[in-house]
């Protein structure tokens, strides 16, 4: 999971492929690497209907993969306080929404990411250096 959860992004932000990921690390973390890969990339949708199309195929994955999400989601959460508002208040609708589709695989998870976004909604303006 530790291995999955750092390369999550790998195949969805660089040219390799899940065959390379399986021959680096082994089908096991290619699977969920595989599981975490947007069922939207590449598509030319609107971002609402991609992010539809990942939030249904999230809800399918393995309960390791939805774990893997979570901490990933919080962990950028953590991380927008400088974003612009709209963008914040975007980000944090779609976590909702998202923690709605994962289900309850992890309920401590699933508490700390929606506390985590009700504080990030509670946050009037950006405070650099935050």
């Amino acid at each position: 999971m530790v291995a999955a959860a750092l390369l999550h992004d790998v195949v969805e932000d660089t040219p390799y492929t899940l065959d390379d990921v399986s021959a680096a690390f082994g089908s096991e973390v290619a699977g969920l690497v595989g599981e975490l890969t947007k069922a939207s990339k590449g598509s030319q949708a609107s971002r609402r209907e991609r992010k539809r199309q990942d939030r249904e195929r999230l809800a399918q994955v393995s309960d390791e993969a939805k774990i893997i999400k979570l901490l990933d989601r919080i962990d950028n959460l953590q991380d927008m306080g400088d974003a612009p508002k709209a963008f914040r208040d975007k980000y944090c609708e779609e976590s909702r929404l998202l923690v709605e589709a994962i289900g309850e695989v992890d309920p401590e998870l699933r508490a700390e990411l929606l506390d985590t976004v009700g504080r990030l909604e509670r946050r009037e303006v950006s405070e650099p250096g935050c």
